[in-house]
């Protein structure tokens, strides 16, 4: 493939700015790249911290609704109220 408008000279006096140039050209190129790389890397991981902390307060809140559950399981056992009408007395 041939592009017409390119041509690399390696023999004439321009050949070391030429190379220096694309060796300019492919660093600010990786690093752009690195930097959009690290930016969405950032927004993952702080989209995955969310989603976790997320997860969590959902955890918390089933087993606050749980136990809240099982207090009331227990309170109204036919067991726990004769007990309880004892200690009354």
């Amino acid at each position: 493939m041939s592009y017409p408008n390119f041509h690399l000279t390696l023999t004439s006096d321009y050949s070391l700015v030429d190379a220096q140039t694309i060796g300019v050209l492919v660093t600010a190129a990786s690093v752009t790249v690195a930097a959009v790389y690290y930016v969405f890397t950032l927004r993952i991981n702080s989209r995955t911290q969310e989603l976790a902390l997320k997860a969590q307060q959902q955890n918390l809140e089933t087993r606050r609704i749980g136990l809240v559950d099982n207090i009331i399981t227990r309170t109204y056992d036919e067991g726990f109220l004769k007990n309880f009408f004892e200690l009354l007395r």
